[in-house]
């Protein structure tokens, strides 16, 4: 992840202050893979330069698991919900990155994207690295049904990319 490694503050500050100017970028992935063997790794690439008002994406630190989770689901449909989500939402960190910055994070940590208050669209790449051995079928299974025997061209992504930028 690129920038000072400080929260906010736009492409001058960038970062989501998860890896520090003096992690390699190696180190960071084998950290990330070290924890990860069970889980779902997400990966964010910036496309362009992510600022406050864009809607940056908020992760909340520690809170991949299964104690957040739970009191989450507690919470959930109850009175004591709304404060229990804000009071998580207090906690994230907000990823403004710089064009090509990279976030990797555990998909399980409580993750958003702020409201975009911008008069620009917000554009990531998007990536998942799972062990099929750890997740559940279903996951990967709803995306390759989905898809079924089509294959993604890159000539489709150029053609879904002129689409998002038409009037």
């Amino acid at each position: 992840a690129g920038g000072s490694g400080g929260a906010g503050g736009g492409p001058e500050g960038a970062g989501c202050g998860f890896v520090s100017l003096a992690v390699s970028a190696q180190e960071a992935i084998d950290a990330v893979a070290r924890r990860a063997q069970r889980r779902l790794v997400t990966g964010f690439v910036a496309l362009q330069d992510v600022t406050d008002a864009m809607g940056p994406t908020q992760i909340v630190p520690r809170s991949a698991t299964d104690e957040v989770h739970n009191e989450l689901l507690a919470a959930h449909g109850t009175p004591e919900e709304p404060s229990c989500l804000a009071a998580y939402a207090e906690q994230a960190v907000s990823c403004t990155l710089l064009a090509g910055d990279l976030v990797l994070m555990d998909s399980r940590a409580l993750h958003f994207g702020a409201a975009n208050v911008s008069d620009s669209r917000r554009v990531l790449l998007d990536f998942a690295f799972v062990n099929p051995h750890a997740v559940p079928s279903t996951y990967c299974e709803c995306i390759t049904s989905a898809l079924g025997a089509r294959r993604l061209l890159v000539a489709s992504i150029r053609e879904s990319a002129t689409l998002l930028d038409a009037p």
